[in-house]
């Protein structure tokens, strides 16, 4: 048995969980620090995104992921996606809602793709893509993927919250009986899942996210 930070731990996983979320928080720094984007349009119109878009984007994803059964955290990375493509290439400044819509779209299909081991049909995405309001051909969601690609450089595995805190939770003493692992595990996913849709929340590391939802959770 070992200790982390005062806290006995299981020696078979310790160190190894350890590093792992060492890793994470060190990435979120170099590669994943995201701004207000929605902030800083200089005269937003009538037609930008805002942040009822931004909500509504989030709960799109959601309802896809839920219809198909698909891990609820996938929402998650596409979002990531989403706030970092506005962070780093103000698209949102030339595009209106309807064309962001399309990078919504292309963000859940590249999670769907790396996070997900069943395979998504084309035909389908783009239907559910009607709800957001929008209509789009199976070669723009194509381009908006691989710029996607080139704008996040690549980096494309974010830590998020609730990564971050399912690390955590597996690091707690032994003494904490299994069943309220499981219990504090879904309290702070749900947690997660409010937080990733709340504007306030964009410019936070998602370590403070994981922190604050532990918090929660554990009071709950």
């Amino acid at each position: 048995m070992s200790t982390t930070r005062g806290r006995p731990v299981d020696d078979e996983y310790s160190q190894f969980l350890v590093d792992q979320v060492a890793v994470m928080v060190k990435k979120e720094e170099e590669f994943y620090s995201r701004a207000d984007y929605l902030g800083d349009l200089p005269e937003p119109r009538g037609d930008s995104i805002d942040e009822g878009w931004r909500q509504k984007a989030a709960e799109w994803m959601f309802k896809v992921i839920d219809y198909y059964d698909l891990d609820r955290d996938i929402v998650n990375f596409s979002m990531a996606y989403l706030d970092q493509m506005f962070t780093l290439s103000a698209l949102h400044h030339r595009k209106d809602k309807e064309n962001c819509s399309l990078v919504a779209i292309a963000s859940l299909k590249l999670a769907i793709k790396l996070f997900e081991p069943r395979t998504m049909n084309m035909d389908d995405m783009l239907k559910l893509g009607t709800t957001l309001g929008c209509n789009f051909s199976h070669l723009a969601v194509v381009e908006m993927e691989r710029d996607l690609l080139w704008t996040l450089s690549w980096n494309i595995f974010p830590p998020t919250a609730f990564c971050l805190a399912y690390h955590m939770i597996r690091m707690f003493p032994r003494e904490v009986v299994r069943t309220s692992r499981y219990i504090m595990q879904e309290l702070v996913k749900y947690m997660t899942e409010l937080a990733v849709c709340t504007r306030v929340f964009v410019r936070q590391v998602q370590s403070i996210i994981e922190k604050f939802c532990i918090m929660l959770g554990r009071n709950g």
